[in-house]
């Protein structure tokens, strides 16, 4: 399952389900509460008139116990109802999330929970119930809040099942046309990239047949220099990927660059550019397959504290 149809059926199923249901009703007073909460967190939209809280509600515990029992509710309505059982027929995709979900929901729960979804659920309540907004204001802001939960969810998808991303991710590496035909540079940059894994070990040349120079690349060549420059390239194109999908500040891009630059990110990836031009049994490619996943999965939430 691809990752881009993993994350639209989730968020889409889980959106329709969500603003659908009845997740609870509350009492004018807990409006409010629920209303002033959100304007303190500043996560309400400018053009809305908030509420004066109506005393003696004890809006602290009552939006603790919303947050928990909101969150339970509605990933029982999405992924666990039989109601949805035709939906899941339909979708082969949802039925694939459904099953993974069911293997580790605390896991989904207790992300969602950190990334403070609860309170998305909240905004949309209020836009929702609220008297004082159009349609087409409470169209435009629940349309707003679809992206941070697009978000929210592949964040917490991606922790939760990892092998549905960096798993694909490592196929494909594996899987990559080796017919192409290469140039100088390229050979060039494998003779080099090669002659670094080995040097510095990442790869056990007693167990596994590495081939230094298949090209015959003059072997003084200047690799040090060039493997700098290369893996600086690499770490730059990790981080602009990162920013090209999402709006992050500079405080933000420096602790991204920061969290690649010390996993020493770009010389891993050299590691399986190698392993992937080796002949491996099953066994063995299932070995380095979970190291990449593990791997790949600790800097996904280095990098996740940097938002």
């Amino acid at each position: 399952m691809k990752l881009q149809v993993f994350i639209i059926t989730f968020v889409l199923y889980f959106m329709i389900h969500l603003i659908n249901a009845k997740i609870v009703e509350t009492e004018t007073e807990e409006f409010e509460c629920i209303a002033n909460y959100l304007r303190d967190k500043k996560v309400l939209e400018k053009g809305f008139k908030y509420y004066v809280q109506s005393e003696p509600l004890d809006c602290e515990s009552h939006i603790s116990e919303i947050r928990e029992t909101w969150l339970n509710k509605t990933l029982k309505i999405a992924f666990e109802d039989k109601d949805s059982s035709e939906d899941e027929e339909k979708d082969e995709d949802l039925a694939q999330f459904k099953k993974l979900y069911a293997q580790d929901p605390t896991c989904v729960y207790d992300q969602l929970l950190s990334l403070n979804y609860p309170d998305v659920l909240m905004q949309i309540y209020i836009y929702k119930k609220s008297t004082k907004l159009s349609n087409r204001q409470k169209k435009k802001y629940l349309s707003a809040l679809e992206d941070d939960t697009v978000k929210k969810l592949t964040i917490a998808s991606t922790i939760c099942f990892p092998d549905q991303f960096f798993g694909l991710m490592f196929d494909e590496i594996f899987s990559e046309d080796e017919s192409e035909v290469q140039s100088l540079e390229d050979k060039q940059i494998e003779y080099c990239i090669t002659k670094y894994v080995i040097e510095n070990k990442l790869i056990d040349t007693t167990v596994y047949q590495v081939n230094e120079n298949p090209h015959n690349i003059d072997t003084n060549f200047d690799c040090t220099d060039h493997n700098e420059d290369l893996f600086e390239e690499l770490e730059e194109l990790i981080r602009d990927q990162i920013i090209n999908e999402t709006s992050q500040s500079r405080r933000q891009v420096r602790c991204m660059t920061r969290a690649i630059k010390n996993k020493n990110t770009a010389q891993y990836l050299a590691k399986y550019s190698v392993l992937s031009e080796i002949t491996l049994n099953d066994e063995q490619k299932n070995k380095f397959r979970n190291e990449f996943v593990t791997f790949m999965k600790e800097l996904y939430v280095l990098l996740i504290k940097c938002f």
